[in-house]
This record gives C-alpha cells, sequence and structure tokens, in this order.
C-alpha cells in the first residue's frame, strides 16, 4: 500500500471549530502521516473565515451580517445538505484543494459530501460518532419538542437517509461494535466500516490517589435529561439521610442543557447544596482542576437505543485518571467496565441502584484497584495509538 503522504483530504464539521477533541486528532494524526488536511467548519463564534492549525487549512462559514445578525447568523450556519452557504464552502474548499478523500463528521451534511465527491470523483468517509436516528428516537422520547423539531428530528426520515448514505459512502467509521452490529443489520457491508473509537492519546500525568471514604464525584458533559443526573441527585439524598449509614459525597456537574435549571431546583428542594454542585462550562484548566480532586467519574445515561450505538469520551477520560467509572446499564459503557474491572454499574435506572454502588466505592482499596485497571486499559488497549493505525491502514486501501 502506498502512505498517505500528499493525500488531499477535507474534513466536514458541521460544528464551530476548533474545538472538537476527535476531529482535531483525526486531522492531527493525518497530517502526521504526510496527508494535506482541510477542514470546513460552521461558524457561530464569529471567527475569521480562513484560519490555520499548525498544518491544518481551516475554512469557515461566511459571517453573520450586521443587520438581522442573530437572525442571519443562525440561517448561515444550519447544517443542511441544501442550504447555500455549506454548499459554495465545502465546494471551493474541495475543489481549491484538489481534494481526494472527504471525511464528514456525522449525518446532515452527508448527502452534499456524496454530491460533491461524485462530481470531483473523490471518496467519502462517513465518521458516524452519533447515530442520528437513534439520537432522534430517544430525544423525542425524553424532551419536551413542538411540531417542527418533530418533523426535523424525524427518526423514520432520519434512518432512511442514513442508510442511503452508507451505501453510497466508500467507508465508514463507527465508535463501537454495537454501532458495526446495527448497520451489519440493515444490510451495510462490513467491508465498510471501521471502529475508531475516541480513545485518548498516553498521558504521562501520575493517575489519582485514593485516599478515605469522601466520594468526590465528578460528572462533565451535557445536562440534559436522558444523562440521569436527576436519579444520581436522589441517590446521593438518599445516602445522606439513611440513618444507618454515613456517606460523605460531593458531586460536581460541569457543563450545561436542557435540564439544568431543573437539577438546580431538585438540589434546592432536597437541601444538598452543600454537597452537589452545578457549575456550567468551565474553561478546561478549571475542568482540569476540580478532575484532580475528584476520585469517581460518573455516566448515568438513562437506558435508550441512541446510548446503546455509541460511548462517551469521558468513559476513556476517566479511566486515563485512574478515576473507578460509575455507571449506569447502557450496553457498550457496560461492556467495557465489565471487560477492563474499571468500575461499576447499574442494574437499573433506579435511585436506589445508584445508592447501593455508591455505598461500594467508599471502600478506597476498591476504587484503587478499579482506578488502575482503567490507567492500565486506556495505555494497552483503548489508546488513539492503536485506533489510528487502524484508521491509517484502512484510508490508505481507498
Amino acid at each position: 500500500m502506498q502512505p498517505l503522504l500528499n493525500k488531499k483530504i477535507l474534513f466536514i464539521y458541521k460544528e464551530d471549530y476548533p474545538w472538537d477533541v476527535r476531529v482535531e486528532k483525526i486531522a492531527l494524526s493525518l497530517v502526521h502521516s504526510g496527508a494535506n488536511v482541510t477542514i470546513v467548519s460552521a461558524n457561530r463564534e464569529q471567527r475569521e473565515k480562513a484560519d490555520k492549525q499548525g498544518e491544518i487549512k481551516i475554512f469557515r462559514l461566511p459571517k453573520a451580517w450586521k443587520t438581522f445578525h442573530t437572525l442571519t447568523k443562525k440561517i448561515i450556519n444550519i447544517p443542511l445538505s441544501f442550504n447555500p452557504f455549506w454548499i459554495l464552502l465545502v465546494f471551493r474548499s474541495a475543489q481549491r484543494q484538489g481534494t481526494e478523500v472527504i471525511i464528514v463528521r456525522d449525518l446532515p451534511l452527508m448527502p452534499l459530501a456524496i454530491i460533491i465527491a461524485k462530481f470531483l470523483r473523490a471518496k467519502v468517509v462517513y465518521d458516524m460518532a452519533e447515530c442520528y436516528p437513534e439520537m432522534y428516537r430517544s430525544s423525542l422520547d425524553s424532551d419536551k419538542t413542538n411540531i417542527f423539531e418533530r418533523i426535523a428530528k424525524s427518526p423514520t426520515l432520519s434512518s432512511i437517509k442514513e442508510y442511503i448514505c452508507c451505501q453510497l459512502s466508500d467507508r465508514i467509521l463507527v465508535m463501537v461494535k454495537e454501532s458495526r452490529d446495527r448497520l451489519l443489520n440493515k444490510g451495510v457491508s462490513s467491508d465498510k466500516i471501521l471502529i475508531v473509537s475516541n480513545t485518548p492519546i498516553s498521558s504521562n500525568k501520575p493517575p489519582i490517589v485514593h485516599k478515605g471514604n469522601k466520594l468526590n464525584l465528578v460528572y462533565l458533559g451535557f445536562v440534559t435529561r436522558i444523562r440521569g443526573l436527576d436519579l444520581l441527585i436522589d441517590a446521593i439524598s438518599h445516602c445522606s439521610n439513611n440513618d444507618k449509614i454515613s456517606v460523605d459525597i460531593q458531586l460536581d456537574i460541569i457543563g450545561k442543557g436542557s435540564a439544568q435549571q431543573a437539577l438546580t431546583e431538585q438540589i434546592d428542594r432536597l437541601n444538598l447544596k452543600n454537597k452537589v454542585k452545578v457549575h456550567g462550562w468551565l474553561d478546561h484548566h478549571e475542568v482540569e482542576k476540580i478532575l484532580e480532586s475528584c476520585n469517581v467519574g460518573i455516566i448515568t445515561y438513562r437506558f435508550c437505543p441512541h446510548w446503546n450505538t455509541t460511548v462517551p469520551n469521558k468513559l476513556f477520560d476517566y479511566m486515563q485518571k485512574g478515576l473507578p467509572v460509575l455507571s449506569s446499564h447502557i450496553i457498550p459503557v457496560s461492556r467495557i467496565i465489565k471487560e477492563t474491572n474499571c468500575g461499576v454499574s447499574a442494574e437499573s435506572d433506579s435511585a436506589l441502584e445508584f445508592s447501593r454502588l455508591l455505598l461500594l466505592l467508599r471502600d478506597e482499596k476498591l476504587r484503587a484497584k478499579l482506578g488502575r485497571n482503567g490507567r492500565d486499559a486506556t495505555e494497552n488497549l483503548y489508546n488513539w495509538s492503536f485506533d489510528y493505525i487502524r484508521l491509517e491502514d484502512y484510508l490508505k486501501a481507498l
């Protein structure tokens, strides 16, 4: 096989860039292998249209007009394949670069990429970080939506779109084997599919040291009902108000989302202000500071088709830091936890079940053992160096 040297790759990302850890890792790794990489992205943050990140060229959508600024910014950045702003950005960037391979992060802009790739005789790689039909199905079941959102996020229409795009793409990247198996059951060729998880790069930082039975819990990510944080807060209340046991617990929730206000009200109602803190979004240094003081990583997602076909980045982040993981019984995360013995998984979505796991994790020796197993797994198995070797070989075959 020929090396990737001089391959001209266009990466389409529907959100603002920077920053996304998966996009960055793939792009930087491709550059390291000798590829010429350009990223096209949204521009909600109103950055410069042309930019660079080292050897990576970045082209963004136009800035919003001064008149009707908010409205035009929203219209320009809508990730739809028939949006003329996206069409012009992708086509001009691909044509200017002489693109040979187009990598598309997620489903919304896949049809546009396929059409332009056919016109330019380029290959298309679908990076399926999220299974959109399942994500929409779970979102509609758990969140309040209006009629327009139900049409735009129709699981049926999204499933048809996904199937067509999978058939017309040259390669498909998925996060976990459960996502691969889902596509195989839909009739997608196994030769197209490769598992590339969002695993971490090796770190020289020492793992967390576990001392004492106080639990310092941390959750990092979006704050929505489907994440199950309300169940965890109820579990903390149960442990704190149990006369037969004494549990010292502190929970830091880092992130924001539609459930943030409801969680704040729940914390007030249960009188847990001194035990649970919702920080909102924090910068990287503040996040690292909190993570260094915690000893359990939290993933309490409610059981649903969406979470059963993907894996959150935070799982590997927790593992790499030596944090044992407390998880709900979503399939991919529970499987990885059991395979590596790096945490504990609930048997059901209930506050009582989570409180049982909290009691188990008071044991500092157990936490240290689970944390050590997780750290070892990110060095020897769930590591970006292994995922990228597979990705590089996969793209060489194009």
